[in-house]
């Protein structure tokens, strides 16, 4: 299995709950743009000082480890804001720290790294005219009872590997995860959205303005427990009831469907959690990444212990 030396992550919450659960681990607060981490090779020269005492110099220079990376596109991101506070950046631009991403990774020359992206024509565009390789994820591929749908950058061999790990791995849909007293009321649907089906453009008398897209109906947009349902969001889900009453799925649900386990986000407040669920990486498809990896880095079988400073 994999080892996670080191995260970092602007949002403190999302660290106190890494830190918690992998005592281990070195984490710190990092936000890209500012300081040392403005450029590439300050980065580097940053990652190094943390990497160094716990890896080893070696481990280091070779790019003997793995790094994730997993840059927000939008231009709200905090990456984008501190450059436009600069007047350095273009505001049309919203693949900035994507870029910046794959900078970083191909001067490091590392064996084994993965950029992972929302699904995006844009983010393709880009990762080809730079010539990285990429594949289309389905979460539900890799036994993620969702389907969440990702751009996964990465060197060709740990592409190959995850595309072999599909064969081993068992599909799971939400009625697998939701048992106990997780379990949806009989003949519960799962559903999303209230207002994003595109429709004929027409004139909202209450809203005054005009509208491209039209409020979902109760029994629109749903799907059963007995398949891949849809992508768990910071929004959460909804459930349709058999009575044919809508509610919300409860927080402890979509913490299940994200394949983390029960209580894992009870530090911090419902309303940040469900956030930090809804942006993290299915636990399932980050697995199968760290087992590729793994291959990648230490052939088959993976690693089988940590490595000496």
């Amino acid at each position: 299995g994999a080892w996670v030396a080191f995260a970092s992550d602007k949002n403190s919450d999302a660290l106190e709950l890494f830190k918690r659960h992998n005592p281990e681990t070195k984490t710190t607060k990092a936000v890209f743009g500012r300081g040392k981490l403005k450029t590439v090779n300050g980065t580097i020269e940053w990652l190094k000082n943390h990497l160094v005492p716990i890896i080893g110099q070696a481990a280091f220079d070779k790019g003997e480890y793995h790094l994730h990376l997993s840059p927000p596109c939008q231009k709200v991101s905090q990456y984008n804001c501190n450059m436009r506070l600069e007047g350095t950046h273009n505001d049309a631009d919203k693949l900035v720290l994507t870029r910046w991403c794959l900078a970083l990774v191909r001067k490091l020359g590392l064996i084994s790294w993965s950029i992972e992206q929302v699904v995006s024509k844009n983010v393709e565009a880009l990762l080809k005219q730079r010539g990285f390789a990429f594949e289309r994820v389905v979460c539900s591929d890799y036994g993620c009872p969702q389907l969440r749908k990702r751009i996964i950058a990465a060197p060709g061999p740990l592409l190959e590997h995850l595309k072999q790990l599909q064969s081993q791995i068992d599909s799971v849909t939400p009625a697998k995860v939701l048992v106990g007293t997780l379990k949806l009321p009989s003949g519960a649907l799962i559903k999303i959205g209230t207002d994003n089906t595109p429709c004929t453009p027409y004139y909202d008398r209450r809203a005054k303005r005009y509208r491209r897209n039209r409020p979902i109906r109760p029994t629109e947009n749903t799907r059963s427990v007995n398949e891949p349902t849809y992508t768990v969001t910071g929004k959460g889900l909804k459930l349709l009831l058999k009575c044919g009453g809508v509610v919300r799925m409860p927080f402890e649900c979509l913490v299940a469907l994200q394949g983390f386990e029960r209580g894992y986000f009870q530090s911090v407040p419902v309303t940040r959690a469900i956030r930090l669920n809804g942006d993290a990486v299915p636990v399932q498809m980050a697995s199968a990444i760290m087992r590729a990896a793994a291959c990648v880095i230490a052939g088959p079988g993976g690693w089988g212990t940590r490595p000496t400073p």
